[in-house]
């Protein structure tokens, strides 16, 4: 029965995570968050999210400033570590693995008209 319990507790601290990432980072992905695609263990705060593919769009509006624009990304491993006990003194340590990113230039009119906007 207790590992029953542990199992579920489990499943819904996995629910809640993706949960809370697809409301933080999902607007950045292509896709929502699969609960295959995060590895989360909230008693040492450990993280691991896999195999993303990056929203160009989101992208491109967060760097709208730039001569450039997002065409594709993907991006192969993210982990890190929370520190749950210190989370306002503390910063978290974040590892990234695997970018792939596919970029085109902006013409000089396109940037115009989007400085202009």
């Amino acid at each position: 029965m207790a590992f029953l319990l542990k199992s579920l507790a489990r499943k819904m601290q996995k629910r809640f995570t993706r949960f809370v990432l697809n409301q933080t980072i999902g607007q950045f992905l292509h896709e929502k968050l699969a609960m295959d695609q995060i590895d989360f263990n909230a008693l040492d705060g450990t993280f691991r999210l896999s195999h993303l593919q990056l929203g160009a769009k989101a992208v491109n509006e967060f760097l709208a400033d730039q001569p450039f624009r997002v065409v594709s990304g993907s991006i192969e491993e993210i982990t890190g570590k929370v520190p749950y006990a210190n989370v306002l003194s503390e910063g978290c340590d974040i590892a990234i693995r695997g970018v792939s990113i596919i970029i085109e230039p902006v013409s000089e009119a396109e940037a115009a008209a989007a400085a202009a906007a």
